[in-house]
């Protein structure tokens, strides 16, 4: 069984030194670019800045898998072989 909150990684605490130190939504964005994987479960981010610009992002981990076949995440998978495995996840974006 795998699930994208058993590949912790530092992503979350950069994330978050990010949104503490950046002063508008232009800087936070730049910043996020530097982030290359995140690693963790999914979340969602709503930020505003004193402009009154307010984003939205949404964050995942996408799993790469030995068999790249469309659409896995949207089904249910045979687990009795190492078939659709997963490999690590992919990048953040």
């Amino acid at each position: 069984m795998a699930w994208t909150g058993h590949y912790p990684g530092e992503s979350m605490m950069e994330f978050q030194r990010h949104v503490l130190t950046s002063t508008t939504l232009i800087e936070f964005k730049d910043k996020m670019k530097l982030i290359k994987k995140w690693q963790g479960v999914a979340m969602n981010f709503v930020l505003a800045d004193n402009s009154g610009n307010i984003g939205y992002m949404l964050t995942t981990s996408i799993p790469e898998r030995k068999n790249d076949f469309p659409l896995l995440g949207c089904r249910v998978l045979d687990g009795t072989t190492a078939k659709y495995d997963w490999t690590g996840l992919g990048d953040f974006s």
